[in-house]
């Protein structure tokens, strides 16, 4: 189950006079293995009206793809598309074809305008069909513009959003490009308790994608409402996160929508204390978190705690140092309450004031303890590059009003800043990279698979009475073809009844997060191809392919025992493998410079790619990113930007972890 729980920001208040008192709740899901997710019945619901043409569809057809692709055959998904008309392109059924759902998505054209509330019932009408309490049913709704046919009105649109929360679906808002109307689309998706994101490029979109549905495949509970009750003594001020509050009476609600496993939300609250004659402790509050855990079981969950701080006189309580986890969340809160007032000035046309505004949230941080801290130092440069968008009103109307609104969602939603183990702000830097990278290549080598004990090829010996000769050489070939081919077979059939290793599988997932993937190995073992990928460079060959022995040509063929097969030239074949000491394949060579030179961002995974380090030497010059992962060679890891030295079943899962998130 959850747990609740909070910090002060002083164990003491004066009794003499009043005081501020600040209390950060804290509300974490345990790190659980998701072993039995909630299944999903998913309504995705896409704009293709006129505007959305070229790379903007594009983008959003390969995201769709991808979502595609990391469903499970027993999760629904139904999709509409809507520009002056609405399509229902697949109605609402199990992901059992997925190659077809993808041909689907692919045949997608733009045109006409956008009747965003045509699109959004049909799809509701779809997710509808399939409502009961074994799935998560969510509406996902994408669009570049404002809604200019059916339900315009941003009234009728918020009570659409609350009516289908009311039947059990969820609705997440993505806007998409400047056109977007960001108060309309952070309005659906806080009435419809789903999320809401900017995408202001189309290269974002299939990080976007991936966000939403990694939150999707590992929610921990649902529908999470903390209901705060002062006691009479205290003053309530207010809420710093950037959450809608409902107030009744003295009680204040916030829904802070779902959590996932292992996931934090955060509420900073600020009372005023008053002078007291007693030295007893005052109650502050009672805090009351309901839930609905949908983990394992789907069961309504509630739980309490009650905020109480001790009183001492003004000597004491100014000896007293503020607690800095909650004086970080503090100046953090701080910073989206500037990007707050700086939209509400430069909407009333005052666009210097709304610099200043966040250029003292910027002096504030630099004045802090804490301006040192990779966290702090990447909010100076996001707060420095925000009020650069403030300059004219072109460009904030196009950019910076809705980068200043979506960072304070952002901001607000993300863990305590309390519980984060934050990696340098080089790393997070390369992760934000590789979210909006298009063309992406992964190297890999030996110390891959021998961290998942998968049997080395190449350098495969067998015994020939007292000789010790590689398996794969000339000589063995040649000299001893009936202990060659034995040797060969038995690799084989090893590999074929080997467990596919789970870090295998997210090259396949690559596959699909990125428009343009090369997936290059210096393995031979196949064990790539058995695990999904297709974009595949083999360097050195495949062992379940043979090769004619004279032409070199591949014959996509392997039988158990092939000493006497031979090519249709009449020479023998053999696996294609490269032998120990053979020339390198020139050609093969050529791919991987073309796609290393065209790439963005190079993963060197387990691999010292020896042979070909004046390629990575090439690529560094031509200001590609290199990453590595465990690789064993010291020059790569001079040649690289980052080098991760961790082992690579570990470091894998967990980057990419990070770039879906």
């Amino acid at each position: 189950m959850l747990t609740l729980s909070y910090n002060l920001s002083h164990e003491l208040v004066s009794f003499e006079s009043s005081s501020h008192l600040y209390v950060l709740v804290r509300i974490n899901a345990p790190a659980v293995e998701m072993k039995k997710r909630r299944l999903l019945n998913l309504g995705l619901v896409l704009d293709r009206s006129g505007s959305m043409e070229g790379s903007k569809l594009d983008h959003v057809c390969h995201a769709s793809r991808f979502l595609v692709s990391q469903l499970s055959s027993e999760d629904i998904l139904s999709i509409v598309t809507f520009h002056t008309n609405v399509e229902v392109l697949s109605p609402a059924e199990p992901v059992k074809n997925k190659e077809e759902l993808k041909r689907l998505i692919s045949g997608i054209e733009s045109a006409g305008s956008t009747n965003l509330s045509g699109g959004w019932l049909a799809g509701s009408q779809e997710v509808l069909k399939n409502i009961s309490k074994e799935r998560l049913s969510r509406i996902v709704i994408l669009t570049d513009g404002c809604a200019n046919e059916g339900i315009i009105e941003h009234a009728g649109l918020m009570k659409l959003a609350q009516q289908l929360d009311g039947n059990g679906i969820s609705t997440t808002a993505i806007g998409f490009g400047a056109d977007i109307n960001e108060d309309l689309m952070r309005g659906i998706a806080d009435a419809g308790k789903g999320n809401y994101y900017f995408i202001d490029s189309p290269e974002k979109a299939p990080s976007t994608f991936a966000a939403e549905l990694s939150e999707l495949l590992s929610l921990f509970a649902q529908n999470l409402t903390l209901t705060i009750s002062p006691s009479k003594q205290v003053t309530f001020v207010g809420v710093h996160h950037d959450f809608k509050t409902v107030q009744h009476g003295s009680e204040i609600t916030i829904n802070l929508g779902d959590i996932f496993a292992g996931d934090e939300r955060s509420v900073l609250l600020e009372f005023v204390t008053p002078r007291s004659d007693s030295r007893e402790d005052i109650g502050v509050s009672v805090l009351n978190l309901s839930y609905q855990q949908v983990y394992e079981e789907v069961i309504f969950r509630e739980l309490s705690a009650f905020v109480k701080v001790g009183y001492g006189n003004n000597e004491e309580v100014a000896g007293q140092k503020i607690n800095p986890i909650v004086h970080r969340e503090l100046i953090l809160c701080q910073s989206i309450q500037a990007r707050q007032q700086a939209v509400k000035d430069a909407d009333s046309g005052n666009l210097k004031n709304a610099q200043e505004v966040l250029k003292k949230s910027i002096d504030s941080i630099l004045a802090s303890d804490y301006k040192d801290d990779d966290l702090f130092k990447n909010e100076v440069k996001t707060l420095e590059g925000l009020t650069r968008q403030f300059d004219d009103a072109s460009s904030y109307q196009s950019l910076g009003r809705k980068e200043a609104l979506y960072q304070s969602v952002l901001i607000s939603k993300k863990k305590s800043y309390a519980s984060v183990s934050m990696s340098s702000s080089l790393q997070w830097a390369i992760i934000e990279k590789l979210k909006t990278s298009r063309s992406v290549t992964a190297i890999t080598g030996f110390l891959l698979a021998s961290e998942c004990s998968i049997p080395g090829i190449r350098g495969a010996t067998v015994r020939k009475n007292d000789e010790e000769l590689h398996i794969f050489s000339e000589k063995t070939f040649k000299e001893a073809p009936d202990l060659f081919w034995e040797a060969t077979t038995e690799l084989r059939n090893s590999l074929i009844t080997m467990e596919v290793p789970e870090c295998y599988r997210v090259f396949s997932e690559m596959e699909e997060f990125w428009s343009d993937f090369m997936l290059v190995t210096e393995n031979v073992d196949g064990m790539h191809s058995f695990a999904g990928s297709t974009k595949i460079i083999e360097l050195y060959g495949n062992i379940f392919r043979n090769l004619c022995s004279v032409e070199k040509k591949v014959i996509d063929r392997a039988t158990d025992h092939m000493a006497e097969n031979t090519c249709s030239c009449g020479a023998r074949l053999r696996p294609d493998v490269l032998w120990l000491g053979e020339e390198f394949d020139q050609s093969r060579s050529d791919q991987v410079t073309e796609q290393l030179m065209k790439s963005e961002v190079i993963l060197v995974i387990g691999s010292n790619f020896h042979r070909q380090m004046e390629l990575l030497i090439e690529a560094q010059k031509a200001r590609k990113l290199i990453v590595e992962l465990n690789g064993p060679s010291p020059l790569l890891s001079k040649i690289a930007l980052c080098s991760i030295k961790k082992p690579v079943t570990s470091a894998l899962p967990e980057l990419w972890k990070d770039i879906l998130r």
